[in-house]
């Protein structure tokens, strides 16, 4: 359970022992305890969160040989779980049979690692109490997990499995679309604008 600094007559008051009138707008409500180091981690896992979720999208475009806008609409709606769901059913039409086995495997390896993931990702970061060891852990809590906290250490191992299943998925899909070439890892490019005529300048850095 959750506690704040004052808990009268059994009423969370949300309180956290600072005057609001002269509140420093520069920082949030509860104190960021991360470390630079965790916070680095949380960050990767964040970015690269983002990314699973774009290649889970093409990816389901590409098997159902659909729009990936519409695409992108659809599953919006639809929680992670349920994407990741989604996309398993759908991993039986991949024609190739080592790449259906990849695709299987990455499914599983993704479903284990989605729990984790939002609760790091949409949980409240404080401080956990080990009350036998008399320390506080910074740790992540999430009112609708059903294990535990999850650690600041665990962030690490978090954001290296999620980048090797960004790979993974992504080789996945540039055996279903051609027009996505198997190179890892690459920069995205976008803009607010259509491209210019004609060959396009490396802008690469």
């Amino acid at each position: 359970m959750a506690h704040s600094h004052h808990d009268h007559d059994g009423h969370d008051h949300g309180h956290s022992g600072h005057d609001h009138a002269h509140h420093d707008e520069r920082q949030p409500e509860f104190a960021i305890t991360l470390s630079a180091g965790h916070l680095q981690d949380l960050a990767r896992l964040s970015v690269t969160w983002g990314q699973i979720e774009f290649l889970i999208t093409n990816i389901v475009a590409a098997l159902e040989k659909g729009d990936a806008h519409k695409t992108t609409v659809r599953l919006a709606a639809m929680t992670l779980d349920a994407r990741v769901a989604h996309l398993s059913g759908l991993v039986p039409g991949v024609a190739d049979d080592e790449a259906r086995q990849r695709a299987a495997d990455a499914c599983a390896e993704l479903a284990a690692l989605v729990p984790g993931c939002n609760h790091a990702l949409h949980g409240l970061w404080g401080d956990f109490i080990d009350y036998p060891g008399e320390k506080a852990v910074a740790a992540c809590f999430y009112g609708l997990s059903t294990t535990g906290p999850v650690f600041a250490a665990d962030l690490s191992r978090m954001a290296r499995e999620a980048a090797s299943l960004s790979c993974r998925l992504g080789a996945l899909l540039s055996a279903l679309s051609p027009a996505f070439a198997p190179m890892s890892p690459r920069r995205f490019f976008f803009s607010d604008r259509p491209p210019p005529q004609g060959p396009l300048p490396d802008w690469h850095p």
